[in-house]
């Protein structure tokens, strides 16, 4: 991805982000999913850390008591089911979270990521994803200063007989916890209109 926003990409084992030092949130995660035969899950760690390779160093606390979740974009499942304990806990790092409404993140957002890791990786041998927050003109912070997203994207990228698929996704941070994925369906250029990224 590539933006006129200053951003800081930020490598860990198994994605990438790149990290906007200005609204303390990751602009971008991209990452690949392929197809295992017998996943393996690990612990959850019960904390988030701090990610001293940027500049704003958000902390855990950051979020606490706020109304948001910490979210994922770099998701845990996927990460630690692809590429081991070590990479799962990269993705507790404060850099690959941004602020997300707990139906969303719990409900919704976890539907999509599940379908991603569960379905399409096994359906499609392997598929590449970027995903990330949308912010509207009037800026809203947590107390610590955080930005808090609008919305949330998601890029799924599939290659068959040399061609590109491409599906996309912006969901709202209002979302209902029930609403279907179709409903959120977009086009890659609606989610660059929107965010201002190249994809």
């Amino acid at each position: 991805p590539t933006t006129s926003q200053p951003v800081k990409v930020l490598t860990s084992a198994g994605f990438a982000v790149g990290y906007s030092e200005t609204r303390r949130n990751p602009l971008w995660a991209a990452y690949r999913v392929f197809a295992v035969a017998a996943p393996q899950t690990h612990k959850r760690p019960s904390r988030f850390k701090v990610d001293t390779r940027t500049t704003a160093r958000i902390n855990h606390a950051a979020y606490t008591r706020s109304g948001y979740d910490r979210g994922h974009m770099a998701p845990n499942y996927a990460i630690d089911t692809r590429y081991g304990r070590a990479a799962q806990r990269e993705t507790f790092r404060m850099s690959n979270i941004i602020p997300q409404r707990p139906k969303l993140n719990r409900q919704v957002w976890r539907r999509l990521e599940q379908k991603v890791a569960k379905r399409w990786s096994t359906a499609f041998e392997e598929v590449w994803v970027v995903t990330g927050p949308i912010f509207d003109n009037e800026r809203e912070t947590l107390p610590s200063g955080v930005d808090i997203p609008d919305a949330c994207y998601k890029i799924i990228a599939d290659e068959i007989n040399g061609q590109l698929r491409l599906i996309a996704f912006i969901i709202p941070q209002d979302v209902q916890s029930r609403a279907p994925l179709e409903s959120f369906l977009v086009s890659v250029d609606a989610v660059e209109s929107a965010t201002g990224i190249d994809f």
